[in-house]
């Protein structure tokens, strides 16, 4: 075996530094996407804080990661832990053994039933000089709060495609009067990130 090849099993022996993600928001068109990179041994509950944060999200909403039969949320009435419930604040990313392509779901908000796709990309075990949490890509923006689920922002959209529909004046200031289905900005996801996470 060559020096090479040696030191690159070294490597993936240990444990991952990070972990490299793509999510993707379902019932959404165009395509609403963000790939991110997180440290590999937070817990879900960060791990959904920063999701809120690349996607864009309130974080006003309950929500749940699901994993085969495994769900990950906050504890509340109707979320008790048990054998296949865990507690987001205490379950460790390492803990469901992540590998390349693995796929969950994380659910925001109940009500409005934000279904998202989250693919592990890959492990990472040599970060360098990148940060620990960095949003890599992106398209589109997050939907805003409380709109409706899916159904209720494919109406939205059309509404303040329209000035002259009745109801545009309203949905524009409803939500902040500059929104754009095509806004995504990188370096302010990752500026939010360096300001929550890293200082």
């Amino acid at each position: 075996m060559k020096g090479d090849d040696i030191v690159s099993n070294r490597i993936r022996a240990s444990k991952p530094a990070a972990y490299e993600f793509e999510i993707t928001l379902c019932d959404v068109h165009p395509t609403v996407w963000r790939r991110f990179c997180v440290p590999a041994n937070i817990t879900f509950q960060r791990l959904h804080d920063v999701i809120q944060v690349v996607m864009g999200w309130e974080n006003s909403h309950l929500y749940e990661f699901r994993f085969g039969k495994t769900r990950i949320g906050t504890p509340d009435d109707e979320f008790e832990v048990d054998a296949t419930h865990f507690d987001a604040r205490r379950k460790r990313l390492p803990s469901l053994g992540f590998d390349r392509d693995d796929v969950l779901g994380y659910l925001y908000d109940f009500g409005d039933n934000w279904m998202h796709v989250l693919r592990v990309i890959r492990p990472i075990y040599d970060l360098g000089d990148r940060p620990a949490y960095a949003c890599l890509d992106g398209a589109r923006s997050c939907p805003p709060e409380d709109v409706g689920g899916p159904h209720g922002y494919a109406d939205f959209l059309k509404i303040i495609s329209q000035p002259s529909h009745p109801e545009y004046e309203h949905m524009r200031l409803w939500s902040g009067g500059t929104f754009s289905p095509m806004r995504f900005d990188k370096e302010a996801v990752n500026q939010e990130l360096r300001r929550r996470f890293m200082e």
